[in-house]
């Protein structure tokens, strides 16, 4: 089928309705973590090479999920010796998650976080697309992304936003920029600038009319 691509946008007007910008939080991760083929591997990996960094802001939803408050340290031992390595790591997941979080609760936390860091499901391959590029830049945070072959179609690397391609490199640029904040701060406000000027429903608006009146 004639299909075109409308790729996600930031709505301006939630910066008159989340807190001031704080930057409280050095690192923060808001979102869902579903394990299985083509789901969220990688990105489960990546938040656990963070967790043992140190850094612990993450509000998970997903997988982590299907555990009850109640559940044992020895109900997961049991999890883990028969071989559920997946079911295992949600558990641990869970242990860490300052719980699941939308809307306006979600907006307030990458307000008030220095870096956000934002992780593609497996299924998408090399390409970029996800609304969290939008979401984090357009409140003003640094974006910290996994690398993909498109992501200079949406942003200027080291200039808009930042990038990773392994686990030891998102550990190293997340401590370049924790050690270098006006470096960080320039490259959160020329992302901010691009995604309000380039990246905002009005425009997806227009360009959605366009591709309709093509075939009217």
């Amino acid at each position: 089928m004639k299909s075109h691509t409308l790729p996600f946008a930031f709505e301006k007007t939630i910066l008159n309705k989340i807190s001031t910008r704080t930057t409280s939080t050095d690192l923060s991760f808001v979102g869902s973590v579903f394990l299985g083929k083509g789901s969220h591997n990688k990105r489960k990996e990546y938040l656990f090479e963070l967790i043992k960094a140190g850094f612990k802001d993450f509000y998970l939803s997903g997988s982590c999920d299907v555990f009850d408050e109640i559940i044992s340290k020895k109900m997961a031992s049991l999890i883990k010796n028969v071989g559920l390595i997946g079911v295992w790591d949600a558990y641990q997941l869970k242990k860490v998650s300052k719980g699941s979080l939308f809307g306006l609760d979600m907006y307030n936390i990458f307000a008030n976080s220095k870096i956000v860091l934002n992780t593609h499901i497996d299924l998408v391959g090399n390409n970029a697309g996800n609304i969290r590029l939008f979401e984090a830049t357009g409140v003003g945070s640094c974006l910290l992304t996994d690398y993909k072959e498109n992501i200079t179609d949406y942003f200027k690397v080291d200039e808009e936003i930042v990038v990773y391609r392994s686990k030891s490199e998102l550990i190293d640029k997340v401590n370049f920029l924790l050690k270098n904040e006006k470096i960080m701060q320039e490259i959160a406000i020329a992302g901010q600038r691009r995604t309000l000027e380039n990246y905002n429903y009005n425009n997806r608006s227009k360009r959605l009319l366009e591709i309709i009146n093509k075939y009217i």
